[in-house]
């Protein structure tokens, strides 16, 4: 029943965040730039920099559920109470989410890397 609750709580989080993303991005300026809302206008730079600003969107949001997982594997170690099956499994959970957030990095480097290169 505990692992049902704790299901629960992960799953509206995860949803509340995904619905407060766009309202917290909005504020940013949105995914489209603003000189591409008249298509007469629509240059190169404004698609290289649509598609930038999808990948950060995309890159920001895989962070936030590879720290959801940081942290469901740190309370799934804790809460384990001496059970050798749940620690493991928590330790799983914490190395695959540190993995996530190192992939994260990299490929941010690398979008960044060829934006840099392309951007010139």
């Amino acid at each position: 029943m505990e692992k049902r609750k704790l299901l629960q709580l992960v799953l509206v989080g995860v949803v509340s965040l995904v619905l407060l993303m766009p309202v917290v991005y909005a504020a940013d300026g949105g995914l489209v730039p603003e000189s591409a809302k008249d298509p007469a206008s629509v240059n190169i730079k404004d698609v290289r920099q649509t598609v930038v600003n999808v990948i950060n969107w995309l890159l920001g949001f895989a962070a936030v559920a590879a720290t959801g997982f940081l942290i469901f594997g740190g309370y799934m170690w804790m809460s384990s109470g001496g059970n050798a099956e749940r620690i493991e499994d928590g330790k799983r959970i914490i190395i695959g989410a540190i993995i996530g957030l190192l992939m994260i990095i990299l490929a941010a480097v690398v979008v960044n890397t060829i934006i840099g290169v392309f951007g010139k």
